[in-house]
Formats: C-alpha cells, structure tokens, sequence
C-alpha cells in the first residue's frame, strides 16, 4: 500500500518538473534586416541596446547612409556628416525607421505565443496593434509589424 501512495505522489511531480519557463527573446541585439514596404526593397542595420536604437539604411540608394538615432523618445536623424534633432512624431508611423522603432521598443513585453518550424512566436503589444516576432535561440529572426504589415527579415 505504501508502495503505491509512493508511487502516485510521484506522478504529479514528475508532471510539474517537466514545465520550464517560456522562450523569451533578447532585449538587446543587432542585425542586419531586408524589408519590402510600397513596393520598395529596403536593408539596413539595426542596433538595439537598452533605450538606444539605431537604424541605418543601406537600400534604396536614395536613403542609403541615414542614421536614425532613438535616444528614449529624442531622435536624431543623420546623413554623412550632417545630424539634426527631430520629433519622432513627425515620422510616418508606417515608415521603415519608425516601424522598427514602434515594434522593437516593446521587445521586453514580448508574450511567448508558441513554436513553430523551430522558431519561437511572440506578440510585441505595440500603439498600432500586436507586432508579430520570430524568433531562434531567442534572437529575432522576422518582425511583422501591423499598422503597414511590412515584413523585416534579420539575419
């Protein structure tokens, strides 16, 4: 009887080890990215450490060379040797630079929502709605963002 009472103790315990905490993805990262928005290919860089995020074009060639600088909520925006403070509202909210912002600002919320292929699925709550993030080995691989549904490939 004792071997038994033993034995069904065991079961739940067993059940409870095997739950292991969520994916989570990093908070902070850099990654080279291609994007396709209006018909138009885009790459760049992108550079993501604590509140300072930096975004940096290298296609089309018409925006090749510009820095987009998030300091907290102070942007600056600079081309070769010239930089200018500005108001991140100003910005299209569907346009590349602030797209990643608007996402990549709440990858600390990211939700863990599943797996799939391999890669990790999280929801990043941002003002225009859910963003979409992959991720592997917790650095993102693809963000979907809603407002434009661009989709940012990083390698």
């Amino acid at each position: 009887m004792k071997r038994i009472a033993v034995f069904l103790l065991c079961i739940p315990m067993l059940f409870l080890s095997s739950c292991g905490e969520p994916p989570t993805v990093q908070s902070d990262f850099s990654a080279s990215f291609t994007a396709r928005y209006e018909d138009i290919d885009y790459a760049g860089a992108v550079t993501k450490e604590d509140d300072c995020l930096d975004v940096i074009l290298s296609q089309p060639y018409t925006v090749s060379g510009m820095t987009f600088c998030w300091e907290g909520s102070a942007l600056s925006v600079r081309y070769m040797d010239h930089s200018a403070g500005a108001n991140a509202d100003y910005l299209p909210a569907d346009s590349v630079p602030a797209a990643l912002h608007n996402a990549l600002a709440y990858l600390p919320q990211a939700a863990y929502t599943g797996t799939e292929n391999g890669e990790d699925r999280f929801t990043l709550p941002t003002p225009y709605g859910d963003a979409e993030l992959t991720a592997q080995d917790g650095i993102p691989k693809s963000l979907t963002v809603p407002n434009s549904g661009t989709v940012f490939v990083f390698e």
